[in-house]
């Protein structure tokens, strides 16, 4: 018996068999390619300048990526990261939603929502940097106060500044004294173009602005949205 006459034999006992088959390969070949999809559009994602080096987990809510691929849009995508770069701030934890996502060669999106957190070490880390010369030894989050004391050994600077988290019209933030309202930094690094360890655009490639900061336990808490705008990946 030939093999074509054993499969013609056997399509024609086991039809339902066969027919079975054949789809649960086709399904698995659109598996496979929805799969390699998701990874793409995730690629995508973590390669923009707003999160390269970021580690970022990207989840897609619901949609297809294949679809996404070739111009259609995304109703969500959440992505996730512990490492980010924020402003001045490294190793930040950020979590942002990205509603009506588009890939393809222009890719879009039509608005962005996120939240980060800034821990103490992370902004200890950046008034060392921005303000080297006041020697901050330690950041601590107060936050039944809705303040960050700041403990400092640089010579000429005070011991010990209490600032609180101050949002801007323009969607900036900066962290001010709560005495006399001036920006912290300000004539603290012998730098007068000095900027504060604030946030001034939070992931321009994202085109993200502050819309609301508040003091908490595990650190100081920024929320962000922003717009219509581009991936620049």
């Amino acid at each position: 018996m030939t093999r074509f006459v054993r499969l013609r034999s056997v399509v024609t006992e086991h039809p339902i068999g066969v027919v079975m088959i054949v789809g649960l390969c086709l399904a698995a070949m659109g598996g496979a390619a929805e799969w390699m999809a998701r990874e793409a559009v995730a690629d995508r994602i973590r390669k923009d300048p707003g999160l390269v080096g970021a580690d970022a987990t990207v989840r897609q809510r619901d949609g297809w990526a294949l679809a996404a691929l070739t111009g259609e849009r995304l109703e969500q995508v959440d992505v996730v990261a512990d490492n980010a770069t924020l402003g001045p701030y490294t190793g930040v934890s950020i979590q942002l939603e990205v509603f009506g996502l588009r890939l393809g060669s222009s890719p879009d999106f039509e608005r962005v929502h996120g939240m980060a957190i800034v821990d103490e070490d992370s902004m200890a880390e950046a008034f060392r940097k921005v303000a080297p010369g006041i020697g901050v030894t330690s950041v601590a989050m107060n936050r039944q106060e809705g303040t960050v004391t700041v403990e400092t050994a640089g010579i000429g600077a005070p011991r010990q500044m209490v600032l609180e988290p101050e949002v801007d019209h323009s969607g900036g933030l900066a962290l001010v004294p709560v005495d006399d309202g001036k920006a912290a930094g300000e004539g603290l690094s012998g730098d007068s173009e000095a900027e504060p360890p604030g946030v001034k655009a939070a992931a321009e490639a994202l085109g993200l602005k502050v819309r609301a900061a508040a003091v908490m336990g595990d650190g100081l808490h920024i929320v962000m949205d922003s717009g219509p705008g581009e991936l620049k990946s």
